[in-house]
């Protein structure tokens, strides 16, 4: 999915501030300066910390999973009766008001959906049964 702004871009100008900072925190204490040096691509893989990280721990190459997260469940696009909202992080105390706003209330309370490693165990099933 195409982010909403240059994603690369943006990182590198923060990463780079950081080094500046750096350099000028280090400059301060030994007199010397330093050297910076960023690159947009370098940038980017830093930014892909859950999807490397997960490919590092299991040898699972990532797939495509459009808005969802790869980790967390539910946190994806989801459409309510009113409306079509983003899930916030679902952490185990914002899960009940998630799924009340949902019209799912009961969700949150099913030992199959306690917490998220249990959600991200079940994730088809969990996002099958919220509102379309």
């Amino acid at each position: 999915m195409r982010a909403g702004v240059p994603i690369s871009d943006i990182f590198t100008g923060v990463y780079s501030v950081v080094g500046i900072l750096a350099a000028l925190a280090r400059r301060e204490k030994t007199g010397k300066g330093g050297y910076v040096d960023t690159a947009l691509v370098d940038s980017t893989v830093g930014v892909l910390a859950n999807q490397a990280l997960n490919y590092l721990v299991s040898g699972n190459l990532p797939k495509r999973i459009g808005n969802t997260h790869p980790n967390i469940v539910p946190y994806q696009v989801f459409r309510s009766p009113t409306a079509t909202s983003s899930s916030p992080p679902a952490t185990t105390a914002n899960t009940p008001r998630l799924c009340g706003v949902l019209g799912e209330g009961g969700l949150a309370k099913e030992d199959a959906y306690i917490d998220n490693k249990a959600r991200l165990a079940r994730r088809a099933e969990l996002v099958a049964s919220s509102p379309r």
